[in-house]
């Protein structure tokens, strides 16, 4: 019977083809496999899909626990919140510094003015307090005027002098105010470069905590493609090492049939050749297919077989890849037949 099939095929093959020469093969459908892994160890305390289910791409497919992993995101989150609390107080105190200082320097400026001021009035009485008492003086002397007069004037000499000398005082001590409290300008910016290393703790404790929490995220294992479940290589309480699979997944789109032909044939072979791909389960309905792989070396069939008159045993990979099989009618080890037009016969 499978003598009859094969003939069939051919007489098919060639009605399709006008005649043309083809080259043929066998072998099953196949897929690349993707082996789903976890980056970190841990438990599986969850595994939500069997063998068979199909996934979609980001679909959860496992979730990993790890206590050491909590751990580690729970010492960040915290060394975040004890950073950002150093920051707020950081900035706090430098802004009641900044306004604090400030008031003071507009206060002691504006003492200082008012001493100056001061000065300059004491100068102005003391000035003509002085004129005064020397002409009085003198007036005194030649017993112009009376001896109380003189003494009156005189009063007012000493007064205006003493205001003269405490107007003085005043203003080194409104001076040293002022300039003790420019010297506190000075702490502003030493406030603000506390508050500027604050953010960078703080930054640094962020970037702490993202790579946690990516970690823990990591935990939740996500399907990387559209795909099927072809084997579930873990189970639920097992503990799985960093780069351990899993489940391996294969997309059905990308299936191809991987078939061997001789070394007389691989030279007729080249990739985007049109070819035909034949099942068991669908004997009348070839899938149109494309050389998308042709490999460069041989593999010996049998494997032992080294003599120059064996070497037609010599076979080479070719894949054909389907041009449409979104209904999924060809599956994962299915048996299959190819044959690649390579052109008209001789």
């Amino acid at each position: 019977m499978k003598f009859v099939f094969l003939i069939l095929l051919f007489l098919t093959a060639c009605s399709h083809t006008g005649g043309s020469a083809g080259v043929w093969g066998s072998g099953r459908i196949d897929g690349d496999e993707i082996e789903v892994s976890s980056k970190y160890p841990g438990r599986i305390v969850e595994l939500l899909v069997r063998e068979g289910d199909r996934v979609k791409k980001g679909q959860v497919i496992a979730r990993l626990d790890s206590d050491e992993i909590r751990a580690r995101v729970d010492r960040a989150r915290a060394a975040l919140d004890l950073a950002r609390a150093d920051l707020e107080r950081a900035v706090e105190d430098y802004t009641l510094t900044k306004r604090e200082v400030r008031l003071q320097v507009e206060k002691a400026k504006s003492l200082m003015e008012r001493a100056e001021a001061s000065l300059r009035r004491a100068q102005a009485d003391l000035s003509k307090a002085l004129s005064d008492y020397r002409r009085f003086l003198n007036l005194y002397r030649r017993r112009v005027v009376a001896k109380s007069r003189f003494e009156q004037v005189e009063r007012i000499y000493k007064l205006a002098l003493a205001s003269k000398d405490a107007a003085e005082a005043e203003l080194e001590a409104a001076k040293r105010s002022y300039s003790i409290a420019v010297a506190r300008v000075r702490m502003i910016r030493v406030k603000k470069a506390l508050v500027e290393a604050a953010k960078r703790r703080v930054e640094e404790a962020e970037a702490a905590y993202r790579e946690a929490a990516a970690v823990l995220e990591d935990m939740t294992i996500r399907s990387p493609i559209d795909g099927v479940v072809i084997e579930k290589v873990a189970d639920v309480g097992e503990v799985v090492g960093a780069g351990a699979t899993i489940v391996v997944l294969v997309d059905p789109n990308a299936l191809y049939l991987k078939m061997f032909v001789s070394e007389v044939d691989v030279g007729k072979i080249a990739l985007g050749m049109p070819a035909r791909i034949y099942t068991d389960a669908y004997p009348d309905r070839p899938f149109r297919a494309k050389v998308c792989y042709v490999a460069q070396r041989a593999e010996f069939t049998p494997k032992e077989v080294e003599t120059k008159e064996e070497r037609v045993h010599h076979v080479f990979a070719v894949k054909l890849c389907p041009l449409d099989n979104s209904k999924g009618l060809l599956k994962l080890g299915m048996p299959a037949e190819g044959v690649i037009d390579v052109g008209p016969s001789r």
